[in-house]
């Protein structure tokens, strides 16, 4: 008996480290962190969807994703999925070639996918555009990427009026949609800012938290003068 008893003891010690394994190995959207670039840099509840100058990426878009276990460990090789298909299609919207090496464009899911470093660490730089030409045009009025780790959606938590909504807002510079990021997309942005009624518009809401301000053309206007910030010709996209 006391043999068995022992036996059980083992059996339950090391089912107990099998699933603390386990366990360690599953992604914590409370430890993840997910970080804006940007001028300046944010708290991960914007993205902003860049263009490129030919082969060569706009600088101001990086979106750093770290992912961490409950016990607060990087996990390497964690599988993201930053998925748009909430974001519709006929607002912001990515492009149908992205440039950045190592990651995975699927057009027939609105996604973008990359894989952790031994950090925990990708750095994402999505191309993307709005589709709505004119400032004050109708589009989405809320978060809608989802940001996937391994299957477990992410949380950028949001203060305000987005509290608790698990999705990160989506601001592409490149506003009106043609002739990449010029200045005719600042007037878009004035379009939004001044509109009548007072309307929030979240692909101008660059800093991401919630509403739209002259704080957020602070941004786009300091976008636009970085080094390497605008570009010329607007990315096609996904149909």
């Amino acid at each position: 008996m006391t043999g068995l008893v022992r036996k059980a003891t083992l059996l339950s010690v090391c089912g107990l480290f099998v699933a603390g394994a386990a366990m360690a190995s599953v992604p914590s959207a409370t430890n993840s962190t997910m970080q804006t670039g940007g001028l300046p840099p944010g708290n991960g509840k914007v993205i902003h969807l860049i263009g490129a100058n030919g082969s060569t990426l706009s600088t101001v878009g990086d979106y750093t994703v770290t992912v961490r276990d409950i016990a607060n460990n990087p996990i390497q090789n964690s599988s993201l999925v930053l998925d748009f298909t909430q974001c519709g299609t006929t607002d912001a919207v990515i492009a149908s070639t992205q440039l950045e090496a190592g990651v995975t464009l699927d057009c027939s899911t609105k996604s973008v996918r990359a894989s952790t470093d031994a950090s925990g660490v990708f750095t994402f730089k999505v191309m993307g555009k709005s589709q709505n030409p004119a400032g004050g045009a109708a589009g989405v009025a809320v978060p809608c990427l989802r940001i996937f780790a391994d299957g477990v959606l992410l949380d950028p938590q949001h203060v305000g009026p987005f509290a608790g909504v698990k999705a990160v807002i989506v601001a592409p510079y490149d506003e009106s949609g043609g002739g990449g990021f010029a200045g005719g997309d600042l007037a878009s942005f004035v379009g939004d800012l001044f509109h009548t009624p007072p309307t929030y518009f979240a692909r101008s809401d660059f800093d991401g938290n919630g509403s739209v301000t002259a704080l957020d053309l602070s941004n786009q206007v300091g976008a636009f003068f970085a080094p390497g910030g605008s570009w010329g010709t607007s990315p096609l996209a996904c149909p």
